[in-house]
């Protein structure tokens, strides 16, 4: 009886360490993911984390990919005339129309990327449209090698007499407008992304080795 006993036991130690050797390892412990909404500014240190590894030619034909937005807000104005007549009992009458167009983009308008030039000498050029026309388009530059640069409102000085809030020219859908903006700071581009903070715990035990 003894015998049998003893031989139960040794039976039930025998199962108890195979099963122990044949449990999965405990899984990893994951932290809770944090997920935060944000927007931030263009640089081209941002601009090349997301290039990566990716040829430049590829990475700029798929601009088109990120959510961009005004940094300030911008107002475009020209003025122009048209020119048109009509017959009336055989009487000529002009018309001469004065036309006012005034465009405003406001601030953090989202906007999509058209195109990338990185052949300006140490400028990278990023076009932008914010308009229902993808053909208008605003053009922002930055240092190619200042990697905490913005990517800033590109514009021409004006020689004419400006109003106070005036800064310049730029052309717009094959316009060109007198550009206003306040503050001191030119208009400049916004990202939005969501950024994961992630802390991961792995933990194992290493199972040992037996001699063959």
């Amino acid at each position: 009886m003894k015998r049998n006993y003893t031989a139960g036991i040794v039976l039930l130690v025998a199962a108890i360490a195979l099963l122990s050797c044949n449990s999965p390892p405990p899984p990893p412990i994951v932290a809770p993911v944090v997920v935060t909404e944000t927007l931030m500014p263009l640089t081209p240190a941002f601009l090349e984390r997301l290039r990566g590894t990716t040829p430049y030619e590829e990475f700029a034909r798929n601009v088109n990919m990120y959510q961009l937005l005004l940094f300030g807000r911008i107002t475009l104005e020209r003025d122009y005339a048209e020119q048109s007549h009509s017959v009336e009992g055989g009487r000529v009458r002009l018309v001469d129309e004065h036309i006012r167009e005034i465009i405003t983009i406001n601030d953090q308008t989202p906007g999509v990327g058209t195109r990338i030039d990185y052949s300006m000498g140490n400028e990278i050029t990023i076009h932008v449209s914010f308009d229902e026309n993808i053909e208008h388009q605003l053009r922002f530059s930055a240092p190619r090698l200042d990697p905490t640069a913005f990517f800033i409102l590109d514009y021409e000085s004006d020689d004419r007499p400006l109003m106070s809030d005036e800064r310049g020219i730029l052309w717009y859908g094959g316009n060109e407008y007198k550009i206003r903006y306040g503050g001191e700071r030119s208009p400049s581009l916004l990202i939005r992304l969501s950024q994961r903070d992630i802390d991961r715990i792995n933990t194992r035990t290493a199972p040992g080795r037996r001699v063959n």
